[in-house]
Order: C-alpha cells, then structure tokens, then sequence
C-alpha cells in the first residue's frame, strides 16, 4: 500500500483538479493538463534536484558500509564515554544547531545524520529510538535557522526588514534574530530534559527512554 502512495496521492489530486480545471474554464484541451503539470513542478524543481543529490549521496554511503562502520564506532566510543541518556540528546541538539549555520536544509542535514545517528544511538546501553533521535534533530535544527545565511527564506527576511531599514544587511538580521535562537534554543533543551527525567512519551506508544 505504502509503495503504492505515491500514485494514489496523484490520482487523488489529478482527477478532481482535472474536473474542476474543465468546469471553470480553465483547461480546454487535453495540451493544457501537461502544461499546467509543468508548471506547477517549476515551483520545486529545487528540491527535486536536491532529493537527487541526496538520494545518490545516501545510496553511495550505504554502499560503502560506511555508515554501518561509523555508527558501531560511534556507539561504541559513547558507551565507553558514559555519554547517554538527556546529556547525549543535549549535545546533540547543540551540534546541529552548529551545522544548521553552515547547511541550511533541513532535509539534506537529517539525509546525512540519519544513516549514521539513528542505528548508533541504537547500539547503546540503553539504547535511544528513532523517534527520539529525530527529536534531538529537529530541536536543533529549528533554532537556528533564522540566523544561518544559506538558510532560504534568509534572503526573504533580508527583503521585508530593507522596507523598513533601508541600510540594513545581513549582520542586522543575524543580530535581531540571534537572542531568539538562544533563547528558543536554550527553552528546548530545557524542555528536553525535563521531558527526558519525567519519562512523558514522546508520541503513541513511543517512549522518550
């Protein structure tokens, strides 16, 4: 079912939105559903072109073994650290919030992390679940984003705050938005902790420890 998806997803969408484009007016000939099709893909295009990238980097990595490699290295240079539980889930937050500065898509960092975060953190003692490991990542990662450059809705934020100062750049915005990522950030890790000490679940049936 799931392997079908993709396609239910698109006849789902395709044959009302055929209909409603031929009642309205809008689609007189059957050239212009492709073309609409068209179109409509130039919008994410960009991210079609990423995902590529993404999924032959992903499928080289998992070729080479490397990342079996690296996340049983890891895992076992963490045990022997003693660096686990909300301590291992703090840091790594902090390190993606760093690598958020530098690579600003959210999809391309987690296609990196995965393959070598989740099955490491599962070899632990105790072991930490995917779920948890994406919440980890997905608190770094929303902190940071309004102030890394390569984020792409920067240059947007760039864009309104020009309205209003005219000889505003780049350190401007970094230096507006910069005490709510920390303090964003740093409520987060809280939270986390807290959460992590409670036991609460993180989701139905998925417990945070």
């Amino acid at each position: 079912f799931f392997r079908g998806m993709v396609a239910i997803l698109f006849f789902f969408f395709a044959i009302p939105g055929t209909i409603y484009g031929i009642f309205i007016g809008k689609i007189k000939k059957l050239a212009d559903i492709p073309a609409m099709m068209v179109k409509s893909v130039k919008g994410v295009s960009g991210l079609i072109v990423l995902m590529l990238m993404i999924g032959q980097f992903v499928a080289l990595f998992q070729w080479s073994n490397l990342d079996r490699i690296v996340a049983i290295g890891g895992a076992n240079l963490l045990n022997q650290m003693r660096l686990q539980g909300w301590p291992l889930l703090v840091v790594t937050s902090m390190t993606v919030m760093g690598l958020n500065v530098f690579l600003g898509s959210s999809a391309a960092k987690w296609a990196m992390l995965a393959p070598i975060v989740v099955p490491m953190f599962m070899l632990l003692d105790p072991p930490i679940s995917p779920a948890v490991s994406q919440l980890a990542y997905r608190i770094g990662d929303s902190t940071t984003n309004g102030i890394s450059p390569l984020y792409p809705y920067f240059p947007l934020a760039l864009g309104w705050i020009r309205e209003y100062r005219k000889d505003a750049g780049i350190g401007t915005l970094i230096r507006l938005l910069l005490p709510y990522a920390v303090f964003a950030g740093i409520a987060w890790m809280v939270l986390l902790v807290i959460w992590y000490l409670l036991g609460i679940p993180v989701g139905p049936g998925e417990a945070i420890r």
